[in-house]
């Protein structure tokens, strides 16, 4: 974040002006600590039931400072071992232990010091002396802290600083057995990562085999049209029921999303909590939502995706464009199909425009550099500032220069709900792209010239086995209400549309009839820069990069996004334990409280936009990659008709109810609500 403004990717498409000014990040920190006392929306709601997860930080810090190749570096070149100690001590301090340990689990600092002096204990044994002395003597230091007195809580700043001084103190001994001791430090953190609730399934269950994982589809309880959308699925419930088994489920009727319900409602009739890991045998892992976010909100979405792996599909009543995606899926999946293995990065950079000057510099080049050094069987090419132009990336999204994976940063347009030309809904979160000149230059109506939107997509395009990524505001959907308020200094959340929608490009990207793309990933509300900006403008990608890198890999898109959904809980739960330190009169630092305030309600903001479980089919090493085919072309199914309501027949005249005095009719209608609940729950 940076210490002094806080930049997001979006703009008014009506306008050409920003939707919301760079906000100073002290006025902002003002404004949440003022006298109304307000918190973020849902905190209570999850600070009751979200185990905060540190594994993007732990991952990090195993896979390099805790590598056996650092290991066998810090045995040859003692020079180099002041410098990594500091960066490990940075780097554990900066994991949200203490926060996590006084929101969620009371002892977890104490239970992990124990766990810690185990370990150490036991590789101190299998170290031959006097190799052993440096675990006997940490073991020995953290004993104290292993017994905090009966009024405290044994603190996560002090183990590190404890572990950070014993190591330093043994530097001038020859006798470190580095191996072992990363080895150690690695297999711990490792534990806590488990301990303080890993996302995703349980221990020992492959995350990529839906036979193990499980995979379903959640309709709305009260959907009229459910039937007619799983018979237009019928090829992508095949498919799946085939891979998953009995580990395969759908969810309606009665036994869908009912109005009201949360992750925990939802899960709480299967006898499921839905904080810990996944057990597939009751729940599958990975859940695709058919249905629109007004009967199946964005909010019960973000509460399931923190453990589970989630996807969205909502095409209305089109049930031509659910078979065309189901088709498309069914077909990228045939083992014979494999793409060229290429990722594209686009980024574009308006003039006199920092925001997107930042994701193109901070995010998008480092993010390409990376993964350009790290996959060299991969064709990447990154399209940057004045070659980002509308009719390139109209080639990347279903053209001929379509890849396998597309990753781009820009604007996101947004509209007025009342806007007098009722774009909203069809534009908004459309990408603006480098033929904007930029803020200074032109001011007014942005030109559908300008941005790339779902009616740029021919029925030439084709997108079959394409993975996108959007950062830009409003790309994935709009809610019905304001989630940044505050940035605005309002004191109440203003209503920005009319009803809550899926964005129009990633819904046009899934269901073109020559082949749609597999999944967007893209954002709800505004996205902001404090996805991938630290302290001081510093570029902090490693989210973006661990989440990319497990698709390049062949994860299933569901998975990669553990990483954005570990960020998220690690973030409401360290921004509610900071509120609760402020209220009871600890200082802070405003440019902290509003960046880890802003990077909260950014987190959540990403979602996927399609089946959570595909996957890239790419040509690896020795495999030949083909052409992108055009699926098979089906009749067309016909737009739905919901059916009327009907009302159950009662066993009196309409005369007799007429004259039955309100209070009994209101108590026989709430009798024959429980009476018809019962039947529903006896039906499944």
């Amino acid at each position: 974040m940076s210490q002094e403004l806080l930049y997001f990717n979006g703009i008014n498409g009506a306008t050409g002006m920003y939707g919301l000014p760079p906000m100073t990040s002290k006025e902002l920190a003002n404004h949440i600590t003022g006298d109304e006392n307000a918190t973020p929306e849902n905190l209570a709601e999850l600070k009751e039931k979200l185990k905060s997860d540190a594994l993007d930080k732990v991952l990090g810090i195993n896979r390099t400072l805790l590598s056996s190749d650092n290991a066998r570096a810090l045995e040859e070149n003692t020079a180099a071992r002041d410098a990594w100690l500091e960066t490990l001590i940075q780097e554990l301090v900066a994991v949200p232990i203490d926060s996590i340990n006084n929101s969620i689990s009371k002892g977890l600092v104490t239970q992990q010091t124990h766990k810690l002096i185990e370990y150490l204990k036991g590789a101190g044994q299998t170290t031959g002396a006097p190799g052993n002395v440096l675990f006997e003597a940490l073991a020995q230091d953290l004993e104290a802290l292993a017994h905090p007195q009966p009024s405290s809580q044994a603190s996560w700043h002090s183990l590190v600083q404890a572990l950070g001084s014993r190591l330093h103190a043994s530097f001038a001994s020859p006798d470190v057995a580095w191996g072992n001791l990363l080895g150690t430090l690695n297999k711990w953190l490792g534990l806590l990562a488990s301990e303080v609730g890993h996302l995703g399934v349980k221990e020992g269950v492959d995350p990529n085999d839906l036979a193990q994982a499980g995979w379903g589809i959640i309709f709305g309880a009260k959907n009229p049209l459910a039937p007619k959308i799983k018979e237009a699925l019928a090829p992508l419930l095949n498919l799946r029921q085939s891979e998953a088994g009995t580990r395969f489920r759908i969810y309606d009727g009665p036994g869908g999303y009912r109005p009201g319900d949360t992750a925990r409602t939802f899960m709480g009739r299967r006898g499921i909590e839905p904080t810990a890991p996944v057990d597939p045998d009751k729940a599958p892992f990975y859940l695709l939502i058919a249905g629109d976010p007004e009967e199946i909100p964005f909010s019960f979405m973000n509460q399931l995706d923190v453990q589970f792996a989630v996807g969205r599909i909502d095409f209305g009543d089109d049930l031509g464009a659910y078979a065309r995606y189901a088709r498309s899926v069914v077909a990228a999946e045939r083992q014979d199909f494999r793409l060229a293995p290429r990722a594209t990065f686009f980024g574009v950079a308006n003039p006199d425009d920092q925001a997107t000057g930042l994701s193109a510099s901070k995010l998008v080049r480092p993010l390409y550099e990376h993964l350009k050094a790290r996959y060299a069987d991969w064709q990447m090419e990154a399209i940057l500032k004045e070659d980002a132009q509308k009719p390139r990336l109209v080639r990347l999204v279903g053209g001929d220069q379509t890849p396998a994976l597309l990753f781009t940063a820009s604007h996101g347009l947004e509209f007025p709900r009342d806007d007098p030309e009722q774009r909203q809904v069809r534009y908004q979160g459309a990408l603006l792209c480098q033929d904007w000149p930029g803020p200074n230059a032109w001011r007014g109506e942005i030109p559908h010239d300008y941005f790339l939107a779902g009616d740029d997509l021919t029925g030439d395009a084709n997108l079959l086995g394409t993975i996108a990524f959007f950062f830009a505001c409003f790309s994935g959907g709009t809610p019905l209400y304001d989630e940044f308020s505050k940035q605005a200094f309002k004191a109440n959340r203003e209503v920005i549309a009319e009803h809550p929608f899926v964005a129009a490009l990633p819904k046009a990207m899934l269901s073109l009839s020559k082949g749609g793309a597999l999944a967007v990933v893209a954002h709800v509300e505004r996205a902001w820069g404090t996805s991938f900006l630290g302290p001081r403008q510093t570029e902090q990608i490693v989210v973006f990069q661990s989440a990319l890198e497990r698709l390049l890999k062949g994860h299933r898109v569901g998975s990669a996004m553990d990483y954005f959904n570990a960020r998220y809980a690690a973030l409401a739960a360290e921004l509610s334990q900071q509120l609760e330190n402020i209220e009871f009169g600890m200082k802070y630092d405003p440019y902290e409280l509003a960046g880890l305030w802003t990077a909260n309600n950014d987190a959540r903001g990403y979602v996927v936009i399609g089946d959570p479980a595909v996957r890239l089919q790419v040509a690896t090493s020795g495999q030949p990659s083909a052409a992108r085919p055009v699926i098979e072309s089906q009749p067309m199914i016909a737009q739905a008709t919901a059916p009327e309501a009907t009302t159950p027949k009662r066993p009196y005249t309409e005369q007799e109810w007429q004259h039955t005095p309100p209070a009994v009719q209101a108590y026989i209608q709430q009798l024959e609500a429980k009476l018809k609940l019962v039947q529903e729950e006896r039906h499944v």
